[in-house]
């Protein structure tokens, strides 16, 4: 037994050895690869950060002289008219000409307020100078009232509007605002006139929203001041939108506007004081100077300079613009080139999402990750199978191994027996016919051992090649059973039989299925070594036949139970040594059940004995 277990030992040294071997033989060129294959990925990943960065550069360089050349057009558009200039202009740009004496804009309304030339008159009409001189100089205000309405019949707009203007103005200090009230009415239904700095309708219309606390009329004047329906000064500007601005209820939307407009209009201020300055309110300008003074393009900035050079073809990069000094910094995916306009800016570009550089090598990067992966799978597959084949063959041979020792125990005991028995009688040392008698029953008995050993072997043989000839007959079970319990024969062990008569026949070979019944009540007399008997019964169940054969001997561990029907199995422990058997009474008896169609099964519980069943179906 020591030398068989060594011999098991090594051999499953040696199988570890060949699996070591294996996996070394074909993981190595694998780690070699998956080396060699990411250094390669490494490689390939700079040059691909390196044609998106080309590929970003030229086309941020090639944006800049596009926008360069647009802007040298624009530029040369300043030596043409105000109008000429304003026309080729991009969309959305501000035309400023100027010099020492007037100035003049396009658009018109493009300034809130404006301080770069005199708007309107600022004084009153001839007219009405009698009647400002008993207003002002001698407080004489029914007769000042009644010269200023004199002239509401003028056919003069504006000596009309002033006529208005200043009656109302009287009504007001004299306390009779109602009438106040109807005169600044219908200045809003007059022409729109200058009075001194102030346009009428503004004038009238905030005093009309004034007394009468209107919110709708002041939104409107709100909207015409945003509008830039009139040219006023900053201060103007701001003092009636302070006011107009409270009583319709501060909306936070056109304040937005106006903080906005107010921007733009005091940059256009700051850049006509000072050119050269870059003009906040999202504008760049384009300037010359000379003999007739200023003249000044303002571009809009970022989105609409981006517009300038067409559209893109390639819509994965996206481009701003910003100062010199503004923007990103560059990096992997960003970069910029400046132009050479001034003021100074550059032109940024990026990509919009992963480069396609970048897409393609990561598709290429996953694919190669799969592949070794899926390599490396198999492989790790192939040595986990080769293990179990390896380890499953090593088992086997241990089991023939033990096999080929036991049977030539088994065969050895029986064969000396015979031999020394033949021996004793071929030279007359039994002299006694009543010894003579027990020692031809002692060769009965062991011939008839070693016949079943020699028959159990060869029908293996057959059941495991397909070559056992099965002669299937309907089987009348419970007389073909009574005849096997009376047919077993144990020098220690007897069978009780409890067989239910009239069982359903079916169809067996009964030799087959009788070497199969003979097997488990051996196999149950030899694990009883404490009982002297072992009981073998037989019912309906199911519409079949069930066979039972039952012993109270050591019992079967749970661990071993599916192991016990397989080829050349011993159960591990002293005392199944000591049992004589080679391990095929259960794997013979099992293939011969499954021949026949039926199951075998076991119950057992460790020092209680075991059960075993086979299931036969009845013949139809």
């Amino acid at each position: 037994m020591e030398k068989k277990e060594g011999l098991e030992l090594s051999s499953m040294r040696d199988a570890r050895g060949l699996v070591i071997l294996f996996a070394l033989s074909v993981l190595a060129p694998e780690v070699i690869l998956a080396i060699l294959g990411f250094r390669s990925l490494d490689s390939e990943k700079s040059r691909a950060v390196a044609n998106a960065r080309e590929r970003l550069q030229e086309a941020v360089t090639a944006k800049t002289i596009a926008l360069d050349a647009e802007l040298d057009r624009i530029r040369a558009l300043l030596d043409s008219p105000l109008r000429v200039a304003a026309a080729g202009a991009p969309e959305g740009s501000f035309v400023l000409y100027r010099d020492d004496r007037a100035a003049e804009w396009a658009p018109p309304d493009g300034l809130v307020y404006s301080e770069l030339s005199a708007t309107g008159s600022r004084t009153s009409p001839a007219e009405l100078a009698a009647g400002l001189e008993m207003e002002i100089r001698h407080n004489r205000q029914e007769e000042a009232l009644e010269l200023y309405r004199r002239n509401l019949a003028s056919t003069d707009k504006v000596v009309r509007a002033w006529s208005l203007h200043l009656t109302a103005r009287v009504l007001r200090k004299l306390g009779r605002m109602d009438e106040a009230a109807r005169s600044w009415k219908q200045m809003l239904r007059e022409p729109d006139e200058p009075l001194g700095e102030l346009p009428s309708q503004l004038l009238a219309g905030a005093e009309v929203a004034s007394y009468g606390k209107d919110a709708g009329l002041a939104r409107a004047l709100l909207q015409d001041l945003l509008r830039e329906r009139w040219q006023l000064s900053r201060a103007t500007f701001s003092f009636y939108w302070t006011e107009m601005f409270a009583l319709a209820g501060r909306p936070a939307e056109l304040q937005s506007i106006a903080d906005s407009k107010l921007a733009f209009a005091d940059s256009v201020h700051s850049f006509a004081r000072r050119p050269g300055a870059v003009v906040e309110g999202g504008r760049w300008a384009l300037w010359k100077e000379g003999r007739d003074g200023l003249r000044a393009i303002l571009i809009p900035a970022a989105e609409a300079l981006q517009r300038l050079a067409g559209s893109e073809p390639d819509r994965s990069i996206r481009f701003i613009l910003t100062s010199a000094n503004g923007g990103a910094n560059g990096g992997e995916h960003r970069t910029y080139a400046s132009s050479r306009h001034e003021p100074r800016w550059r032109v940024e570009g990026w990509f919009v999402g992963t480069p396609r550089e970048m897409a393609e090598f990561e598709g290429r990067r996953q694919w190669y990750r799969f592949m070794l992966s899926g390599l490396l799978l198999v492989l790790i597959g192939g040595s986990v199978v080769m293990w179990q084949v390896i380890r499953k063959q090593v088992a086997v041979n241990a089991m023939k191994s033990e096999f080929v020792a036991t049977v030539s125990h088994e065969f050895r005991s029986p064969l000396h027996a015979i031999t020394h028995l033949v021996d004793l009688l071929r030279r007359g040392k039994v002299t006694s016919e009543e010894r003579r008698a027990q020692y031809y029953d002692l060769l009965a008995g062991e011939s008839a051992r070693l016949t079943r050993m020699v028959e159990n072997l060869l029908d293996f043989s057959r059941l495991e090649a397909g070559r056992y000839d099965f002669r299937f007959q309907p089987v009348a079970v419970s007389e073909w059973l009574g005849g096997q319990a009376e047919a077993f024969r144990h020098d220690r062990v007897r069978v009780e039989a409890s067989i239910a008569p009239g069982l359903p026949r079916v169809m067996a070979d009964p030799e087959a299925l009788g070497a199969a019944v003979r097997n488990l009540l051996d196999n149950a007399a030899k694990y009883s070594p404490e009982c002297n008997t072992i009981w073998l019964s037989a019912e309906t169940r199911n519409g079949g036949v069930d066979i039972r054969v039952k012993d109270r001997g050591m019992g079967i561990p749970p661990e071993v139970r599916e192991k016990i029907f397989e080829r050349f199995y011993r159960r591990p422990g002293e005392v199944s040594r000591q049992i004589k058997g080679v391990g095929l009474g259960l794997a013979l008896t099992r293939q011969i059940v499954l021949a026949h169609g039926g199951e075998i099964s076991v119950e057992s519980a460790a020092g209680e004995g075991s059960v075993f069943t086979i299931h036969l179906k009845a013949a139809s």
